[in-house]
């Protein structure tokens, strides 16, 4: 901000700050979007918007006499409410799988036990564990009925939302480089290499039969060629 108004007239001012918001915060929006794609928290795009929101209030208050001292400050003020509000989110996310009954707690085991058996696709994993953890969390309550009932097992109830996942992120077609083909740079290969280990992993435990799997690993081979 200093170096793009330090030149400004009083009829430049006004794009030259608008100028000085793209280039000071593009970077970290690029970044961050390639963050959640290649499987990423949400963290960063809270960083990102938070910084986004206090250059904004820094450009209005400069544009109505405020010192670049001032603004500083605020922006300084802005980013530390931020980080205060990731902590808490994140503490919250830890309290609650503490506090978990026992078959959510199993879930997450089986989750870290997964995570080692797809260390071969780590990349792919990283992004699926994420949406994974939010879906035991939200559905905890159905989980433990579902189990106590007898309906399912949590290391399928577990292999089913991993496969589930996986197959619904490659066959959305943002990791594709085109039409069809997925692109060598994404998580995509890994998706799919999570996909088939995971259906494989389900048919071993005898809660699919190698008919199914085969017809789901099809379907969604199909979804990739039509996606992109």
């Amino acid at each position: 901000m200093w170096l793009f108004v330090s030149s400004a007239t009083e009829g430049s001012l006004t794009p030259l700050l608008v100028w000085s918001y793209g280039v000071a915060l593009g970077p970290w929006m690029w970044l961050a979007q390639k963050d959640q794609q290649g499987g990423g928290n949400e963290f960063s795009t809270l960083t990102t918007f938070f910084a986004q929101a206090a250059y904004i209030l820094g450009m209005i208050m400069f544009f109505f006499g405020a010192t670049l001292g001032a603004i500083a400050i605020l922006f300084g003020i802005i980013m530390f409410a931020g980080a205060i509000l990731q902590m808490v989110i994140a503490f919250g996310g830890e309290m609650k799988k503490s506090f978990s009954k026992k078959e959510v707690k199993e879930a997450f085991e089986i989750l870290e036990e997964a995570g080692k058996k797809f260390a071969f696709a780590s990349y792919g994993f990283d992004l699926v564990k994420a949406h994974v953890e939010k879906a035991i969390l939200s559905e905890a309550k159905q989980l433990t009925k579902s189990v106590r009932g007898g309906k399912v097992t949590v290391r399928k109830y577990v292999y089913s939302l991993i496969t589930y996942i996986s197959g619904n992120l490659v066959s959305s077609g943002q990791y594709h480089i085109y039409r069809g083909v997925l692109s060598p740079m994404g998580p995509g290969e890994d998706l799919l290499k999570i996909l088939d280990s995971g259906l494989d992993e389900l048919v071993a435990m005898g809660d699919m039969s190698e008919e199914e799997a085969m017809e789901q690993k099809e379907v969604v081979r199909k979804n990739i060629e039509e996606m992109g």
